[in-house]
């Protein structure tokens, strides 16, 4: 083992390269070596840089932990070497190459435990497993329970991780299950940002330094209170900056007197040429993995949709009994279309609840992304294809129970269309661009708050508040936008409702009153038709199909925004 020879033993994160013949696409028989020379970050606006003159080796079947106080610059080291960030000066070399991708070689175990909380801990393993392995792996359950065996997780595999409605495994279960997710892939370098390893000839070291380590105390917590100058008192005159150059020092000294690793030969490493249908082929097999775990996440996690189902079932019976057998006159008009309203408007900003489970499932996202298991695309598109099933069964369960009792147009097809145009209504909804790159709860909060302040602008009425003469019309909203996806589905709704309906017109004083211009009364019939309703509300000649696409388009796009904002924003 190395040392980083611009610094004294720093410790905790611990990188970890080891030599794994199995996984490599390399020529077997080939150990790697990590090597970094003069490593220097520096962050804007700040003078001093965070890490400077860093080198250091490390080979195969050699473990290094770097040891430090609290913003010594640990995780910034560790982030260099894996390639997350880019070195002001320095370079990073693989066996002798500066052309390599951490991707393909290392797994990176982060300091927070990302996890789906509904799966248990050998679900969460596997799926990283097949997530990270290749296809034709053989025995990928056989590997997986050696991985648990060895973390010393096999009494709890079945156990599901937890989350703040479910009690799960403990914390400590959690931290292995994470370095489970990163062994269980084969890397042939493993970097862990919260993991301690005593270094060889430590107390030695400490020895010559004068200060040896007491009994019965690990040496790693030992070293750790002589390089903290928080808790540093001067007891032999130096300054806390002169303490530590002296450590530094007669660290380099220590590990001169040892005998150096033989380097392997450089060798410029050619990355393979990965085919179009090859990367195709790959990533529709994550997509569908993926698709897989979203599967069984949506379907145990009360916070997905379990929530939403019940609030859309609570919205249905609540829109049932306010206005139960509506019948077709005139009076009852502006009632469905407060049920129309009710319908898009509210079931739509519903897709607010769903929000903490869309954090827990980013920051999983986050943490595999970042390892190199699969990109936007694939999640993207995972998440898309599983939320399809489970919000059309929200939306036909809230259908079934308001939809015959409130006596909206009879029959199987204007049900099956009041079904479809409130789907795309929702779903454009839950499409909506959620702040994907803001990595704090607060911010969705925020998001939330925002979506529901701009479905109280009541877009739904656009039309109502200019034409419609009621005096529960809600006429100051005429400012709406016509483009919003509410207004598309509110309209679609309302046709589909009203049109080919007679309504009849209260007769006062045997004089017909119809509340609109009406087609019948000059043929002697106090009505009105659903076509003279459309034609007052100005939306008799819009194409259903025409507002259909234009739904799907508005979902299109906004899944396109979403996976710009993945792209951008990678933590």
């Amino acid at each position: 083992m190395e040392k980083s020879s611009a610094s004294p033993p720093l410790s905790s994160p611990a990188f970890l390269p080891f030599k794994d013949e199995e996984s490599s696409s390399e020529p077997l028989g080939r150990s790697i070596n990590l090597s970094w020379d003069n490593l220097s970050f520096m962050v804007a606006k700040k003078e001093q840089p965070i890490v400077s003159g860093l080198s250091g080796t490390i080979s195969s079947g050699s473990m290094l932990a770097v040891m430090g106080p609290s913003g010594a610059g640990k995780s910034t080291l560790l982030d260099l070497l894996c390639q997350r960030k880019s070195p002001a000066t320095g370079q990073v070399l693989l066996n002798g190459s500066t052309h390599f991708s951490t991707r393909d070689h290392f797994s990176f175990v982060e300091q927070d435990d990302a996890l789906l909380g509904v799966l248990t801990v050998v679900e969460t393993v596997t799926f990283a497993a097949r997530l990270s392995l290749p296809p034709n792996t053989a025995n990928i359950e056989g590997h997986v329970q050696d991985t648990l065996r060895s973390l010393g997780l096999q009494d709890c595999a079945e156990q599901r991780i937890g989350n703040p409605i479910q009690r799960g495994i403990s914390g400590g279960q959690k931290r292995r299950v994470t370095i489970a997710c990163a062994v269980v892939a084969k890397p042939r370098v493993l970097s862990d940002g919260d993991f301690f390893l005593a270094q060889e000839h430590l107390d030695g070291y400490l020895g010559e330094l004068g200060f040896p380590t007491p009994l019965h105390v690990n040496p790693c917590d030992h070293a750790m209170a002589l390089v903290n100058t928080e808790f540093y008192t001067d007891a032999t005159g130096r300054t806390p900056r002169e303490h530590l150059d002296h450590l530094a020092a007669t660290w380099q000294q220590h590990s001169s007197s040892r005998a150096p690793l033989s380097p392997q030969t450089p060798h410029n490493e050619t990355p393979k040429a990965v085919g179009f249908l090859r990367s195709i082929s790959e990533g529709t097999r994550k997509t569908w993995i993926l698709s897989y775990r979203n599967t069984l996440n949506y379907s145990r996690n009360l916070l997905a949709y379990g929530v939403r189902m019940g609030m859309y079932v609570g919205m249905g019976l609540l829109l049932a009994l306010v206005w139960i057998r509506l019948g077709t006159s005139t009076n009852k008009i502006n009632d469905r279309f407060s049920v129309h309203f009710f319908s898009v408007a509210f079931l739509g900003f519903m897709s607010v609840s769903g929000i903490p489970a869309f954090l827990e499932e980013r920051a999983v996202f986050v943490r595999e992304r970042a390892n190199g298991l699969y990109g936007p695309g694939a999640y993207l598109i995972a998440s898309t294809i599983t939320s399809i099933p489970f919000l059309f069964a929200c939306t036909l369960l809230f259908a079934l129970i308001c939809y015959w009792a409130i006596g909206l147009h009879p029959g199987a097809t204007h049900f099956f269309r009041f079904l479809a145009y409130l789907f795309l209504g929702i779903f454009a909804a839950g499409m909506d661009l959620s702040p994907s790159g803001v990595p704090e709860t607060g911010a969705h909060r925020r998001h939330g708050l925002q979506k529901a302040s701009r479905f109280s602008s009541l877009p739904s009425f656009r039309s109502l508040s200019r034409r419609w003469p009621s005096p529960v019309s809600p006429t100051g909203f005429g400012w709406s936008f016509k483009d919003d996806y509410q207004t598309f589905a509110f309209e679609l709704l309302v046709k589909n409702d009203v049109q080919g309906l007679i309504f009849h017109c209260p007769v006062v004083n045997d004089s017909c009153i119809c509340p609109i211009p009406s087609s019948l009364v000059s043929s002697g019939q106090c009505a009105v038709t659903g076509n003279d309703i459309l034609d007052n509300l100005g939306i008799s000649g819009i194409n259903s199909g025409l507002y259909v696409g234009i739904l799907i388009i508005i979902i299109l796009v906004f899944r396109l925004m979403m996976y710009g904002v993945l792209v951008v924003r990678k933590t």
